[in-house]
């Protein structure tokens, strides 16, 4: 924020001057401080008096250049240690109070003012000497004294006299009081006053109040600390008075029992002298200013009536109080004029709070100074009303009254080349526009006072200009550009720390917004302060984020480079380095880090929850939840388990943001391996890969995998990776952390409203003992099957872990429809539960494999995905791991295979016909056998579809009639195996080998066999209820559609199709007469029965009957033809006609 109204008050306090004699100096030095400095710290009143700023005769000589530089520096540079702590948002920075303080210390007293002129006058003395009065007197008439005020000869001498009478517990306090009482006697009891000072215990540090004095004087505390016991690293500024401060310093160093500057003084002493100066200004500064600004009020009145209207209207020719216009660089007014005798009036009227009658002078004084055309004048007045509005905004009447006022007054100032009231002004003004919320005038204020001729105001000012650009939030990016310019000036006056205090806030501010070549001005200048500073972490930190996120070029880039280098080399190799090296910026790790646990075993990710539920049902151990990856899409938020003797690798990406090639030697990991007790084991018992080289191009992105194999059990820790950077002929040698991150909690309204994130430890890895580790080959899996189809599945598994195996269990999906493993001997093995247990049967050994062979039939609602689960364990399996499972797992799209529906149709006693309807058949599947196990009837002939298919339709419906005989004992059993070319090899390949077929058909029904590329499918289907009867009659209707009978129904603008299907009937009596007609409830609303309303026909001998009718289809797509039946006319009795679907 801007400047407070206490500051502004302070600019203009009343001034106090401060004599002493010489005793009273002794007294002082002997306590380890100056009569200069004593007073300095109690200028500020604790009620409604005004302040008062305490001044010497070395601030009425002419100013020395050299002695003001330093001490406004020395104000500034005691704050440096408040840098770190410091922000922008913090309020006012207190360097700047200090600055202003100081700097306005520096003032003289000036002609067309009267605040820096004397009020007062304080006379130090003591009880000591032979003659005390007589030392009262010299310093009152002392030469130093005529010739301070010779040299401001508007500076009146007429001021009140106080005297302070300083006593210590070595005087005699007769002696004390006796002098005292003379004092009142000779200068009145109003004017004396007494401050008896205590012995201060040695040692005390609560009695320390030293600090009373370096806070109201920077000087004194660079002076304590340039003595020979300092720890300061940079020199400090000069003292302003070097006699008084070196004669305490030597005295300091001639006793060594002496601590510290005012090491004398306990708080006793601070607190009398604190309420004394409080009643100096209560009962002798302010009755003394009321008093003579009643007398210059009756003056200027009694004379402000008596001038006529001729003279106001012609005073700058015939005034008698004036000389020359301004413009000739002398002085328009004497000091005893009217004009000055009000401004002299006004000023008095300011200093004790009366802000009223000051702005009605000031008022008066702006109309009379405007009209001579003195400018120096009018800016004093101007900036005086507007100082009355700011501390007292009853008397703001204009909205932009008193901005007009401050600029006038600035830029008028500013032309006459005064900057101590320039920078007044521009205080004042600040102080101002913050009181009114405006922000961003203050900020404009500030600016307009910078000049080139001192770095360190410009930067203090550049500096509180961006603090109010920060108050308001629109002007954020201005509060940043300011910082900038404030640290600029901070490196010209030789303030690194306050320099890098600015560019650490302005990058604050611009970080986010894109902004990368201002980001990386701002860290590249960051960086050379931190160095000139010598603070290598925090300089190597900025040329780290220069590296890595600033874009540029290849030569600008090798430049940075080479320089962190040079620093990164010389931090390791100092011997004070109190830390490790900070991490290496480049190359950019990428923050999805993968942890491949079974790095030597087939990892495919699957959803296998319920198979692995089954795997730990079958070790009769708990689920183990842990994935065979690691990464950022996994819970980790335990430790995972790994064992000894396996690798583990750590999957991450490298990127390189550099415009220039970028050359890595020497990358591995870098880990610890701590035992159960806590110890870290020893390098030899963990094995690390090196990779030699990498050679990144710019803005390559190239990905590592980087193996650690723990030797013993216990806890593994990655923490990072080690690598050398070479460029040229440099070479650094260092080390990035690998860092991970949880997810994002979002389960409560503070999870939701702030960024809690879950625990990763997914480089935290848990060493158990030794375990079996299987790999596997194996043929691939078909990309697209039927449903129906039987998959054949030939695994080759090998034991690449250090213990063999006592449990292994394969787990089918539950899509798969009886499955059963076939060993290489033949053996076939079912599943109990989608399990097939192979322990008995797979004992490996460290280094043994077997073969096998898996097959399951494809579900008819089967999934996109298949995976087939080995589960296994050891013979001495850990807690932390009792199993471990092996996953082949695919994408397989499962589209629609033959579906069967099988019907016995009784021709005779002794003769029927097994009706196979097929719907839909793709044109690639071949149906090969049909294979019926039934306790009343059985294949009489061939068991080929082919033999026995009905001509084929244009659709995707088949149809087979196979002649049946009675069974003439017990329900068929289905042969071992069936003589088809099925694929033995991984290639796909047809071999001579049977295919084995009880394993599928177990059940009663039909069986049919399809073939399709060379894979074997089964469509099953039991015998619908009754169709075992025989003479039951059956009538049906079998679909022919005609390729020649399109035709167009213009009045529906449709196109329509005919189709010739045959109705065919058995299980009726020979020669029996039928009529075959249109039922009226007939529900073929998409075709209409074309030709006869009835036909007459006869049974056959065999009882069946065959009639070819023709349809008429009106809808496009698939139509059901349905609407016939069947009358026996020996009995009336009518028979529905099966319906069937026929597609147009």
């Amino acid at each position: 924020m801007a400047p407070t109204k206490e500051l502004v008050q302070s600019l203009f306090a009343p001034n106090v001057l401060v004599l002493w004699t010489k005793e009273a100096e002794a007294t002082c030095m002997q306590r380890g401080l100056s009569c200069k400095h004593l007073l300095a710290p109690f200028g500020r009143s604790r009620s409604q008096a005004p302040d008062v700023q305490f001044r010497t005769l070395d601030d009425l000589r002419p100013l020395v250049v050299e002695d003001g530089i330093a001490q406004t520096k020395a104000a500034v540079t005691q704050h440096e240690g408040l840098c770190e702590d410091w922000n922008i948002g913090s309020g006012v920075a207190p360097w700047f109070n200090d600055y202003c303080h100081h700097f306005f210390s520096l003032m003289r007293p000036c002609d067309h003012e009267f605040f820096g002129h004397p009020l007062l006058r304080i006379v130090l003395c003591t009880a000591k000497g032979d003659d005390p009065i007589t030392s009262i007197a010299s310093s009152l008439s002392s030469q130093k004294q005529r010739d301070a005020f010779s040299a401001f000869p508007y500076v009146s001498q007429d001021i009140p006299t106080c005297y302070l009478l300083l006593s210590d517990h070595h005087d005699d306090d007769a002696t004390v009081t006796a002098f005292l009482q003379r004092l009142s006697n000779d200068f009145g009891s109003k004017n004396c006053f007494h401050v008896p000072l205590q012995q201060a215990a040695d040692g005390d540090e609560e009695q320390d109040v030293s600090d009373v004095w370096t806070t109201a004087l920077p000087a004194l505390a660079s002076a304590a600390q340039s003595r020979p016991q300092s720890t300061t690293e940079e020199p400090t500024a000069p003292p302003v008075d070097a006699d008084p401060l070196s004669a305490m310093a030597s005295m300091a160093n001639a006793d060594p029992e002496r601590v510290g500057l005012a090491a004398g003084f306990c708080i006793a002493d601070v607190q009398k002298l604190k309420d004394t100066c409080a009643a100096i200004v209560d009962t002798a500064l302010v009755p003394a200013v009321r008093h003579h600004a009643q007398l210059l009020s009756a003056e200027v009145t009694a004379t402000r009536k008596s001038r006529s209207t001729f003279l106001n209207a012609t005073r700058k020719w015939f005034s008698s109080g004036k000389s020359a216009q301004s413009g000739t660089g002398q002085d328009p007014y004497a000091p005893d004029s009217f004009e000055m005798q009000t401004r002299r009036l006004a000023d008095l009227l300011f200093m004790i709070k009366e802000y009223d009658d000051a702005y009605q002078h000031y008022r008066h004084l702006r109309k009379d100074f405007n009209n001579d055309r003195s400018w120096k004048h009018l800016a004093g007045a101007n900036e005086m009303l507007a100082a009355c509005m700011l501390l007292d905004p009853r008397l703001d009447q204009g909205r932009y009254e008193s901005r007009q006022l401050f600029e006038s007054a600035m830029a008028t100032y500013n032309k006459s080349g005064m900057p101590f009231h320039t920078a007044r002004v521009a205080i004042t003004a600040a102080a101002d526009f913050t009181a009114r919320t405006q922000h961003a005038d203050a900020a404009a204020t500030f600016v307009r006072v910078v000049s080139e001729e001192s770095d360190l105001r410009s930067a203090i000012f550049l500096e509180q200009a961006a603090t109010c650009y920060f108050a308001s939030p629109s002007s954020r990016r201005k509060a940043a550009f300011h910082l900038v310019l404030a640290a600029f000036r901070f490196i010209k006056a030789h303030q690194r720390m306050h320099a890098r205090r600015c560019y650490v806030q302005a990058e604050k501010l611009f970080s986010g917004l894109g902004w990368q070549h201002i980001e990386d001005h701002i860290h590249q200048s960051l960086a050379r302060q931190c160095e000139q500073l010598g603070l290598l972490h925090k300089s190597i930190d900025a040329y780290a984020h220069v590296l890595r996120e600033c874009p540029g070029s290849a030569r600008s880039h090798s430049d940075v480079l080479g320089t962190f280098m040079h620093l990164y080399r010389h931090l390791q190799e100092s011997e004070d380095a109190a830390s490790a090296p900070p991490p290496l910026p480049v190359p950019i790790v990428n923050k999805n880090i993968r942890v491949r646990l079974q790095l030597q075993a087939n990892t495919q990710a699957a959803h296998i929850s319920q198979q692995e539920e089954k795997v730990a049902a079958f070790m009769n151990k708990p689920q183990v939840h842990q994935a065979a990856v690691l990464s950022d899409k996994t819970t980790n938020t335990s430790p995972a388990t790994v064992v000894v003797e396996e690798p583990v690798g750590v999957e991450f990406q490298l990127t390189n943001p550099l415009a220039t090639s970028l050359r890595l030697t020497a990358l591995k990991l870098v880990c610890t391996l701590v035992d159960a007790d806590g110890n870290e084991c020893k390098p030899d018992q963990l094995e690390l890969t090196e990779m030699v080289e990498i050679e990144m191009g710019a803005g390559e992105d190239v990905d590592v995998v980087l193996t650690a194999m723990p030797l013993t059990q216990g806890t593994l820790h990655v923490k990072g990776i080690r690598y050398n950077i070479h460029l040229g002929q440099s070479e650094i040698a260092g080390q990035q952390p690998l860092l991970v991150r949880g997810k994002r909690l979002n389960s409560t309204h503070a999870e939701r409203t702030a960024c809690v994130y879950a625990p990763d430890k997914r480089l935290d890895l848990r060493v158990v003992s030794a375990s079996p580790l299987f790999t596997y080959q194996s043929t691939p899996l078909p990309a697209e099957v039927l449903r129906g189809q039987v998959v054949t599945v030939e695994v080759d598994v090998k034991n690449q872990g250090t213990a063999p195996t006592a449990n292994v269990v394969c787990v089918f999906p539950e899509h798969a429809w009886k499955p059963h493993i076939e060993l290489e001997d033949g053996t076939q093995l079912p599943a109990e539960g989608q399990c097939v247990d192979l322990s008995s049967v797979v004992q490996l050994s460290p280094g043994d494999a077997t073969r096998f062979r898996a097959r399951f039939q494809v579900a008819p609602h089967a999934p996109d995905a298949f995976a087939l689960c080995i589960g296994y364990r050891g013979q001495n399996p850990p807690q932390q791991l009792p199993y471990r499972m092996v996953t082949l797992s695919c994408r397989m799209r499962a589209a629609e295979g033959p579906a069967v529906t099988a019907t016995i149709i009784p021709t005779s006693a002794t003769r029927a016909l097994l009706r196979l309807v097929f719907s839909p058949v793709p044109k690639d599947v071949q149906l090969c056998e049909c294979l019926l196990r039934n306790s009343h009837w059985m294949l009489d002939t061939s068991t080929i579809i082919a033999d026995h298919a009905l001509p084929p339709t244009p659709g995707a419906t088949r149809v087979a009639l196979l002649p049946c005989v009675p069974a003439t004992s017990a329900p068929s059993a289905l042969p071992p195996a069936v003589s088809l070319q099925v694929p033995t090899n991984s290639t796909g390949a047809a071999g001579a080998a049977q295919w084995r077929l009880p394993a599928f058909s177990s059940d009663d029904g039909v069986h049919v066999l399809w073939e399709r590329n060379t894979q074997l499918g089964l469509a099953m289907a039991s015998l619908s209820s009754g169709s075992n009867t025989a003479g039951s009659p059956t009538a049906f209707i079998d679909v022919r559609k005609s390729s020649s009978s399109d035709a167009s129904d213009a009045e529906n603008n449709r196109q329509t199709s005919c189709v010739h299907p045959f109705v065919c009937g058995t299980g009726f009596t020979p020669s029996e007469e039928l009529v075959v007609q249109v039922s009226q409830n007939s529900n073929s609303s998409g075709a209409r029965w074309l030709g006869k309303e009835r036909y007459v026909i006869a049974a056959d001998e065999q009882g069946q009957f065959r009639i070819q009718m023709t349809a008429l289809v009106l809808t496009a797509g698939q139509t059901v033809l349905d609407g016939l039946v069947v009358i026996q006319t020996s009995t009336s009795a009518e028979l529905h006609v099966q319906s069937a679907a026929v597609t147009a």
